[in-house]
């Protein structure tokens, strides 16, 4: 049987997949061949994985191919591949169009649903890393001589995916004053941004693989981040459990807290600090405490409280790709099951909600050609 995924881009949406392919080569479907259908920027973090058979790669230049109308085009052909027998199954786990109607709080369970087979767990993403993965990592950390500080940082900034965004410029800074205050510490920043840095103690992972991160995050001590792909990463069941403080913009077009991610998916999340309402002051403050203190009681004091509201800025980026589409029947059954899951979220959001409505109602009856809307 030759079956298909097809889930192209983002590391840490296809991280969390990537359990899937455990699941239908071990339990659903054993002896099937299984090839992944991803882009080229992301195929890295798939290679070497026992339960993928083959990896077929689309060449984009860069993300926004996808999103301005590429992924209809890859879905049609990859359907009309399936129709001609090239695939025996193809599971389309890519969080877009259709698969939107499965989001209820967790961007996880709405691509691991997408998948029509109950999935027994662990869900926790897998990665293989090679021995000379780790030999690259453990040359960073002799020629940097990285090993000689007793705590090492690792610090996800500026992510594509848009959860907080701290410039080269900011990171540098709040690493920095960290460093003033800790001297026996060192902080190795990892983005997709180049990074020239002139500070002592202050290095930069660009030159690593972005599943060379894994082995980096078993050397380090502490993870700053911003759920975003190295800190998905850092949940691998090959990763190490790791204290880690993130930083996630309540206002940020998509809002994936990491402890509720764990909540909703049965994981403890007792080694997590998250942030919503902070400026780098708070960060800063907030990571020299786990350096002098005890992490259960720097918890305590810094943990900030998850709100559900936070989800809607989720919503509205669900509901703006159904309108922008003008598929207002997708639209109308999202708002339907999801309005239907919680009337205290309906009631606590009232006024938000009726604005998302009255744009559906004007998309609905086309007031003027081709208009665009907004619910920003």
């Amino acid at each position: 049987m030759k079956i298909a995924i097809l889930h192209l881009n983002n590391y840490g949406d296809i991280l969390y997949a990537t359990p899937v392919a455990r699941q239908i080569k071990k339990i659903d479907f054993p002896g099937a061949h299984l090839t992944w259908i991803v882009v080229n920027h992301c195929a890295g973090i798939l290679k070497n994985n026992e339960f993928i058979d083959q990896l077929e790669i689309i060449e984009i230049s860069n993300f926004n191919v996808i999103y301005a109308g590429g992924w209809e085009n890859i879905h049609q052909q990859y359907k009309a591949k399936l129709k001609n027998g090239e695939f025996d199954k193809l599971f389309v786990l890519q969080p877009y169009d259709r698969n939107f109607l499965k989001y209820k709080g967790s961007i996880r369970k709405m691509i691991l649903d997408a998948y029509p087979f109950p999935i027994n767990p662990p869900l926790s993403p897998i990665v293989y890393v090679t021995d000379s993965e780790k030999i690259n990592v453990q040359r960073f950390f002799s020629q940097n001589k990285i090993n000689e500080y007793r705590n090492r940082i690792l610090f996800e900034f500026f992510p594509g995916s848009g959860q907080a965004k701290i410039s080269t410029t900011e990171a540098l800074n709040i690493a920095e004053r960290i460093l003033e205050n800790s001297p026996s510490t060192c902080v190795i920043l990892s983005s997709r941004l180049e990074v020239e840095i002139k500070i002592p103690h202050i290095f930069s992972a660009t030159n690593l693989t972005f599943k060379e991160n894994a082995e980096l995050i078993n050397n380090c001590t502490l993870l700053l981040g911003c759920s975003s792909g190295l800190t998905w990463l850092s949940t691998s069941e090959y990763c190490k459990k790791i204290p880690t403080v993130q930083f996630i913009d309540k206002n940020a077009p998509w809002f994936n807290s990491v402890k509720a991610d764990f909540k909703i998916n049965g994981i403890c999340s007792d080694h997590i600090i998250e942030l919503y309402d902070f400026d780098h002051e708070l960060i800063i403050e907030t990571v020299i405490c786990c350096l002098n203190n005890e992490f259960k009681k720097v918890k305590v004091k810094y943990d900030q409280k998850y709100q559900k509201r936070y989800l809607l800025n989720s919503f509205y980026s669900i509901s703006n790709s159904f309108l922008s589409k003008r598929k207002t029947g997708l639209l109308l059954l999202f708002l339907l099951k999801n309005l239907s899951l919680d009337f205290r979220f309906v009631r606590r959001n009232i006024w938000r909600l009726m604005k998302l409505y009255l744009i559906m109602f004007l998309e609905l009856i086309r007031v003027k050609k081709n208009l665009t809307y907004s619910i920003f």
